[in-house]
């Protein structure tokens, strides 16, 4: 049986959603033009504050939970009411933006219902077409600074009762704070993503964000804050090596993709960056990390998946959720984006992979 949300659950949720999106509005930011969506073409302008609204909001809450505003046990109490509450939020928000893409049909349908749910009706859904008030830029955005936040406050919790922090949880919450600081720092590579230029916003994406984001990702803090084990310090190095490996491949290979974007004579390892040039005047990478695979940032952001359940390895399957939804995730998400370059780009595309015939794993896969 699911928890029945308490009003304090409802209150925390929805008032940290009005929170998040009146930031959003208020807190200055850099404007960036995003990239052409594949079905019409449309170039749409986004507003880059995720990192300042991000900070603004850990200082916020550790003033109010100084000043005995906010006591980060609520978190811990109705952790399951507030999962019950973002299930109803996602679907609530699915159901609306399914309505919106059929009453003013801005969007790319199959015409299958179920499948429009699922997948979503409009690419880019806005409100009101008010530019900084992408749903799905925001909802990603604040779903994974959320994340982070539900791990300060299962850090700071565990402190409370133990009067320490242990070094697994200290661990983990230090990963994810660097991974989603990286992303906001480099918040435009973002819109290059095939999720923004080609994907809809449906159900998926925001049970995905609403949801999976905030209390699945955040499954080995929860854990580490539970169980309260502690790391052996010979695998401490070991550990955090693995994480830096996985996080040099990740954020290099996003940076050469970028910059290769917006300035394709820039050279990448100190070299002219080598490409191959299509038919329809769109540039194919080989130089840098992408000429060792086709989906070598899909590579990194696996190994960072698995080193995130590193510090909890010895409390069982559990805090390697995330890197097994992420595997399953990415290898489908690789196949589908291998389909969809192949009907884009025709036979340069097959250039392409011969000249990169490895997709995530050199000489391997």
């Amino acid at each position: 049986m699911f928890p029945v949300p308490s009003p304090l659950a409802v209150k925390l949720f929805l008032g940290w959603i009005g929170v998040q999106w009146l930031l959003h509005f208020i807190v200055p930011g850099k404007e960036f033009l995003g990239f052409p969506i594949a079905w019409n073409g449309t170039r749409l302008k986004y507003k880059l504050n995720g990192l300042a609204t991000t900070i603004i909001s850990i200082v916020a809450l550790a003033v109010a939970v100084q000043k005995g505003y906010f006591d980060t046990s609520i978190v811990t109490r109705h952790y399951g009411e507030l999962i019950v509450v973002g299930n109803i939020w996602a679907y609530s928000v699915s159901l609306r933006m399914y309505l919106k893409g059929i009453m003013f049909k801005q969007g790319n349908p199959s015409g299958n219902v179920i499948l429009d749910f699922f997948y979503g009706y409009e690419p880019n859904p806005r409100v009101f077409d008010l530019v900084p008030s992408d749903i799905k830029f925001f909802s990603e955005g604040r779903a994974l600074s959320t994340w982070f936040i539900m791990d300060l406050c299962l850090a700071y919790q565990q402190y409370v009762e133990l009067g320490y922090i242990t070094n697994s949880l200290l661990l983990v919450t230090v990963f994810h704070g660097i991974y989603v600081i990286h992303y906001f720092v480099f918040e435009s590579n973002v819109v290059g993503m095939i999720d923004f230029t080609a994907e809809n916003m449906g159900w998926m994406l925001c049970w995905g964000n609403f949801v999976w984001v905030e209390f699945a990702f955040c499954m080995q803090a929860w854990f580490a804050y539970k169980v309260r084990s502690t790391v052996p310090l010979l695998l401490v190095p070991i550990i955090v090596a693995f994480f830096v490996f996985g996080y040099a491949i990740f954020a290099q290979a996003n940076t050469q993709r970028q910059q290769f974007r917006l300035n394709p004579s820039k050279p990448i390892w100190g070299k002219t960056p080598k490409y191959i040039q299509t038919a329809n005047k769109k540039n194919l990478l080989v130089s840098g990390w992408w000429g060792i695979a086709r989906k070598i940032n899909y590579t990194g952001d696996l190994i960072l998946a698995y080193s995130f359940g590193l510090p909890c390895l010895y409390l069982g399957v559990a805090p390697f959720l995330y890197a097994g939804y992420l595997t399953v995730l990415l290898l489908h998400r690789a196949k589908r984006d291998d389909e969809w370059c192949k009907l884009k780009y025709g036979k340069d595309w097959e250039t392409y992979c011969k000249e990169v015939p490895y997709q995530l794993i050199p000489g391997v896969f």
